[in-house]
């Protein structure tokens, strides 16, 4: 039952990880993509499109992080592009 319970404590953080990397994408679109003509997506087309490059471009390997790296990571890598995305947008206005 403790593992159940552990079980549910992770994937209840990392559902707002993955909801915030698919807002992240959605707005990187927003200021990159729809410039050059084409429409706009939501988060959900955004996890859609994650998940489609995710499928194309996976490569077995074998994870040896823990979970609290892997969910550090799940938050992190987003902050990051999403910061250096608005840097990027910035310079272009």
């Amino acid at each position: 039952m403790e593992k159940f319970i552990k079980g549910v404590g992770w994937l209840a953080l990392f559902i707002p990880t993955i909801i915030f990397s698919g807002f992240v994408t959605a707005e990187l679109w927003g200021w990159f993509v729809v410039p050059l003509g084409v429409p706009a997506i939501g988060i959900a087309h955004a996890l859609g499109l994650r998940l489609v490059v995710h499928v194309a471009t996976f490569t077995y390997a074998e994870d040896k992080r823990g979970q609290g790296e892997r969910l550090a990571n799940a938050i992190v890598l987003p902050l990051f592009a999403w910061a250096f995305g608005a840097i990027y947008h910035a310079f272009l206005h």
